[in-house]
């Protein structure tokens, strides 16, 4: 296969797996080849086997990269031999020359190596969760937002009135204090009342939709009929 293409991997590995149908003795992985035997005998025939169709799909292994008829042999970062799965002294080298962790984050990644593909659905989950949590506060400030408007509008009105009938222009002033306290307590009122209207509103309208679908289900039988 060229190399430099997307795709060359991929139709490699699968003209592989089926060069190596039935052949359970063998493990393959991209471009590494595992053969594993209980019995010397039966090595040789599956080895026999395997080199036939490498022959007839006009394939090569490389002497330099094969290592034949060894009982201990590192396979994917791993030592496999005789039942038995360990790590390989370059890796227990490289744990043991590590620098000393000082940060929280270097103190996980040192206790807990290749942690980060399984725990991906986790972090995914808490990122939803924040990001609800953001959203439903963005809401609460909106809608708080729009109350101090209203009660500014509606303020503003007040005194809009206030002015135009004139009254109270000599002794207004002392009473300025309390005044603000009564607005405050007519503009929870007000809102209380707009609150009732909107769910009266709301009401109505699952009533209408109701009385339409009772409708439409009366003339679909009488049509039936």
């Amino acid at each position: 296969m060229p190399f430099g293409m997307v795709n060359s991997c991929m139709t490699m590995t699968r003209a592989v797996r089926r060069l190596l149908e039935r052949m359970d003795n063998v493990v393959d992985y991209i471009d590494d080849r595992l053969v594993h035997t209980k019995t010397w005998e039966e090595h040789l025939q599956v080895l026999e086997e395997l080199f036939k169709r490498l022959r007839a799909a006009n394939l090569v292994a490389r002497p330099t990269m094969c290592e034949l008829g060894a009982t201990r042999v590192d396979f994917l970062g791993h030592r496999l031999g005789r039942g038995t799965v360990g790590l390989q002294d370059c890796n227990v080298e490289k744990v043991k020359d590590a620098p000393r962790p000082t940060t929280k984050k270097e103190i996980r990644s040192f206790l807990e190596p290749n942690k980060s593909p399984p725990s991906k659905p986790v972090t995914k989950k808490k990122k939803e969760k924040k990001k609800k949590k953001k959203k439903k506060k963005k809401k609460k400030k909106k809608k708080k937002k729009r109350r101090r408007r209203r009660r500014r509008r509606r303020r503003r009105r007040r005194r809009r009135r206030r002015r135009r009938r004139g009254g109270g222009g000599g002794g207004g002033g002392g009473g300025g204090g309390g005044g603000e306290d009564d607005d405050d307590d007519d503009d929870e009122e007000e809102e209380e009342e707009e609150e009732q209207q909107q769910q009266q509103q709301q009401q109505q309208q699952k009533q209408q939709q109701q009385e339409q679908e009772g409708q439409e289900q009366e003339q679909e039988q009488q049509q039936q009929q």
